[in-house]
């Protein structure tokens, strides 16, 4: 039998190895941020998208200098938050390589984990075996501890380098290593993260395992649960519905709420479902703003009163309550909610990404649109939109969208365009003076009947 031989790239600066990346299909390499910083000569935490290309090759396979180039940056920021860099490899030769596959999954920890690093004077490469999972870190990475008694320590060399189960899938990639002498831990980001940072980072999805049936139920309620967390966190980089997620979602926590001894022994599993379901109505598509809040609290105060140790979740349902109470709330304060909801209030990147998002939220055209659709009229020309929606399908059964689209026009008004199924209803609006006027002859009538 032929010995399996893991592809696993090895990354250098003009001195020695700096570290590794596993090779994954299509031509790429997924490595951590901070090895592709020590090969091109940068500090550990340069957070700027290296420019240029560099260079790996793969000693097990005796392929050498092969050009690569970033694709995917997400630098570290704080323990349990970036580290990742993804790589598009620029030679043919690697395609006769056979790439490592991706697992989102949950390790127990009696599990035996390895991987292939390039520990200090072993340039070429070396096996690790006998490590294991000890438990979650701030931030969601896993640490580990090596078992073993007469193998390398783990050292920066391991960093980047993909962290195997048994089955020679890669369930993470090793990331840091604990430098005091006695001390044989360390931490690495696992798959889901990995995947989650590359589609956040560069909208780029990796080809990988996903939850599925498996024979332990409390394993694949955890992995399925481990996955949900990702997809919802990857927003809004990545296309997440939650009216897609919610019934999935579900499915996991009714698996929980029959099953006792499972919920009393996983309470943060538990809490996190419910958290989880209250953010993905928070993206839910087909409701409207009231509707998502409404649809949300439950689930999110449920989520406290079962880990109550959740401090920022009890400071995010009071801002969704107040949104709700008041029918008001500002934009930026409402993107940050779901952001923490989603991702956790120690997340580094939530401000620049409520910036980007906000921007056009908050600019003269999309004002005067929420204007005409939710203040023009004593009774909001939004909710007898909804009831044409409903009147299509109970009358003509057509399940249709309300989709909203406005233009700022050179005069600096505002064309206003609501579509739902055939119908097309158009309004101009003054955002200086607070007028409006229909578009359209539908539309005319359609006014005529309202107001």
């Amino acid at each position: 039998m032929t010995e399996w031989i893991p592809a696993v790239a090895r990354l250098r600066n003009q001195l020695s190895a700096v570290g590794g990346g596993a090779l994954i299909p299509g031509g790429k390499v997924l490595t951590c941020a901070h090895v592709v910083n020590a090969a091109v000569g940068r500090k550990r935490d340069a957070p700027e998208w290296p420019s240029g290309s560099l260079s790996v090759d793969f000693p097990l396979q005796g392929v050498n200098d092969v050009a690569a180039k970033v694709i995917a940056w997400s630098p570290l920021t704080a323990l349990g938050h970036g580290d990742i860099a993804l790589l598009e490899l620029a030679d043919d030769r690697v395609t006769e390589l056979e790439p490592l596959m991706l697992a989102e999954r949950v390790v127990t920890a009696d599990e035996e984990l390895a991987t292939f690093g390039f520990p200090r004077n072993c340039a070429d490469g070396v096996h690790k075996r006998h490590l294991a999972h000890a438990g979650t870190l701030v931030g969601g990475w896993g640490q580990l501890v090596d078992r073993a008694q007469n193998e390398h320590k783990l050292q920066p060399g391991f960093s980047g380098c993909p962290v195997l189960d048994a089955a020679g899938y890669v369930i993470g990639v090793f990331t840091q290593a604990e430098l005091a002498p006695d001390v044989n831990v360390g931490a690495y980001i696992p798959t889901a993260r990995a995947v989650a940072a590359v589609q956040a980072g560069a909208g780029i999805a990796l080809p990988s395992l996903v939850p599925g049936p498996i024979d332990d139920p409390g394993k694949e309620i955890a992995l399925d649960t481990e996955y949900y967390v990702a997809k919802l966190g990857s927003w809004p980089a990545g296309a997440v519905d939650g009216a897609d997620v919610v019934p999935a979602l579900r499915t996991i926590l009714q698996k929980v709420e029959t099953s006792p001894g499972y919920r009393q022994r996983n309470v943060p599993v538990w809490a996190t479902l419910y958290r989880m379901i209250g953010g993905a109505y928070l993206l839910h598509s087909k409701l409207d703003m009231g509707e998502k809040v409404r649809a949300a609290l439950p689930y999110l105060r449920q989520s406290h009163a079962l880990w109550p140790e959740q401090a920022a979740l009890a400071q995010n349902i009071s801002r969704l309550e107040s949104m709700l109470r008041d029918s008001s709330g500002d934009v930026r304060e409402f993107l940050t909610t779901v952001l923490q909801i989603l991702r956790g209030p120690g997340d580094p990147d939530i401000p620049s990404l409520v910036g980007r998002m906000a921007e056009p939220l908050t600019g003269p055209q999309m004002q005067a649109q929420s204007w005409l659709l939710h203040q023009a009229t004593p009774n909001p020309i939004w909710n007898f939109l909804q009831a044409v929606q409903v009147m299509l399908k109970k009358e003509r059964n057509i399940d249709a969208e309300i989709d909203v689209g406005s233009e700022l026009l050179a005069d600096g008004d505002v064309d206003v365009r609501v579509t739902i199924g055939p119908n097309v209803f158009l309004w101009k609006v003054d955002p200086g003076r607070k007028t409006f006027e229909a578009g359209n002859d539908l539309t005319a009538g359609f006014m005529r009947l309202i107001t």
